[in-house]
C-alpha cells in the first residue's frame, strides 16, 4: 500500500467525523501538522520506483583466477603439487532490464602489483581496491556506494539498490541522497537476489573458458606452464568475461527471483519460466567443451565438469571477521610513507616516491576549491566533486586515527 499525505489527510477527517468533531473544530491538516504526525509516526517519504531500469542489485563473489580444471588442483591436496588459491573479490552491479552493467569493480592485495608496472588500477582502466585480504570491507563499500550517489546526482536520477545482509555493506545513510539501499532478508539471498541466481554463475563459467582458451594457446606455443597468468591478465579476462554475460541472461534472471512483481518485470520477458539457466547451461556447456578440449590434448587425468569448476569450494568467501591483529597491520600499512606492492607470488617491488600523506591530500584539495572559487569558476559539478574527493579522504584519517 502505498501511502501518501492526501491519503493520511483525508484518513484524518474521516477519523474526524467518526469522533463526531465538526469540520470548523478540526485542524487545518497543514503541511507543518503533515510532518510532525510523519515525525511521530516514524514515517518518511520513499520514490516509488515504477522503471525496472531504477531498481538495481549489487553482489561479490571471490574468484580463483588460476584454478585450473583438474580435480587435484582445483579442488584438493594432491601429491607433490600445491594447491593454487591465489583469489580476488570481484563485485558486480546491474538493473533489472540489463541496461546497467558497468565494469566490475575488483579488489587485490596489493595496491599495485608486479604486473601493473608501477601504474594504479585506475591508470590500467579499472575499478580497483586492495587491501592485504583482498576482502570487501565497509571502508570499500561506502566509498563505492558515495561515489555511485554523485553519479545519480550527476544525471538527475534516483534508484533503489538491493545488497544483502554482509556486515561489510556498511554506509553513513546522510551522505546518500539519490539511492535507497535496501537489505534482502537473511538467508534468502540465493533465490531472490538476481545475481545469484544464475548471473555470478553465467559469468564465472564465461571466465574460465577464456582462462582454459588462453591455457591452450599457450600450450600451442610451447609454454611450459599453460596456466601461469598474472593479475592484470586476469583482471582483463574478467572485463572480457563480464561482457559475455547478455542483457537476457540478466533480465532472465530479475524475472526468476519474482522480487520485482508483475508490475516492474520488463516485457521482454514476462514470459520467461527458466530463470536464465538456459543462458546458464549453454555458459557451462561451451565451458565444458574447451574442458574436453583441453583434457584430451594435454593428457590431464580426473578433469572436473563444468558445474564444479564454477562453483569451487570456498571462492565464494569475501568478508571475513577482522583480528586485531589484522587490523593494526593494516593501519600501518596505511601509513607508510611508500608503496609495498608485494603481490604473493609475483615479488616485491618499492615505489620510488612517497604517498602524500592524507592532511597533505585534503590540504591540496582544498587549494583546488580555492582555486575554483577564486577564479570565479563555480561550476557545481566540479565543487561537488572536490567535496566528494575531500569528505573521501576525511573517513580514511577517521580510520587511521
Amino acid at each position: 500500500l502505498t501511502i501518501s499525505g492526501d491519503l493520511i489527510r483525508e484518513k484524518a477527517r474521516r477519523f474526524a467525523a467518526h469522533f463526531g468533531i465538526p469540520p470548523d473544530d478540526f485542524l487545518s491538516l497543514s503541511n507543518g501538522w503533515l510532518e510532525s504526525f510523519k515525525a511521530c509516526h516514524g514515517l518518511r517519504d520513499v520514490r516509488f520506483y515504477g522503471e525496472a531500469g531504477d531498481v538495481l542489485n549489487w553482489d561479490e563473489s571471490g574468484l580463483l583466477y588460476r584454478a585450473r580444471p583438474t580435480r587435484g588442483l582445483a579442488m584438493s591436496s594432491h601429491p607433490g603439487v600445491k594447491v593454487d588459491k591465489t583469489r580476488i573479490t570481484v563485485a558486480f552491479l546491474v538493473n533489472a532490464t540489463g541496461s546497467d552493467m558497468p565494469q566490475p569493480l575488483i579488489i587485490g592485495k596489493a595496491r599495485r602489483p608486479r604486473a601493473f608496472k608501477k601504474r594504479d588500477g585506475t591508470q590500467l582502466g579499472f575499478d580497483y581496491w586492495w587491501n592485504s585480504k583482498a576482502w570487501m570491507t565497509g571502508s570499500i563499500f561506502s566509498s563505492w556506494l558515495e561515489r555511485l550517489d554523485l553519479e545519480m546526482r550527476q544525471q538527475g536520477r534516483h534508484i533503489l539498490l538491493l545488497v544483502d545482509n554482509a556486515s561489510s555493506h556498511k554506509y553513513n545513510p546522510s551522505k546518500i541522497h539519490n539511492i535507497r539501499v535496501e537489505f534482502l532478508p537473511p538467508n534468502m539471498t540465493s533465490r531472490v537476489q538476481p545475481l545469484d541466481a544464475g548471473i555470478i554463475r553465467t559469468f564465472k563459467a564465461h571466465y574460465r573458458r577464456l582462462f582454459l582458451q588462453r591455457a591452450l594457446d599457450r600450450d600451442e606455443s610451447g609454454e611450459a606452464d599453460i596456466y601461469q597468468i598474472n593479475q592484470l591478465e586476469a583482471m582483463h579476462l574478467i572485463r572480457d568475461a563480464w561482457a559475455h554475460v547478455s542483457v537476457q541472461t540478466v533480465a532472465d534472471c530479475w524475472a526468476h527471483t519474482g522480487i520485482l512483481g508483475d508490475s516492474l518485470v520488463p516485457t521482454a520477458v514476462e514470459a520467461v519460466t527458466h530463470s536464465g539457466m538456459l543462458a546458464d547451461s549453454r555458459a557451462l556447456a561451451a565451458l565444458q567443451l574447451t574442458i574436453d578440449e583441453i583434457s584430451a590434448k594435454t593428457s590431464s587425468r580426473d578433469v572436473v565438469q563444468a558445474h564444479e569448476l564454477v562453483g569451487l569450494p570456498g571462492e565464494d568467501v569475501t568478508e571475513a571477521v577482522w583480528t586485531e591483529e589484522d587490523v593494526v597491520n593494516e593501519v600501518r600499512k596505511e601509513q607508510e610513507e611508500t608503496e609495498t606492492t608485494s603481490d604473493l607470488d609475483e615479488g616485491v617491488e618499492t615505489q620510488d616516491r612517497a604517498v602524500p600523506s592524507v592532511p597533505e591530500a585534503m590540504e591540496e584539495v582544498r587549494k583546488l576549491q580555492k582555486f575554483f572559487i577564486d577564479t570565479r569558476d563555480d561550476d557545481p559539478v566540479v565543487q561537488q566533486s572536490l567535496r566528494f574527493l575531500l569528505s573521501r579522504l576525511e573517513l580514511k584519517e577517521a580510520s587511521i586515527m
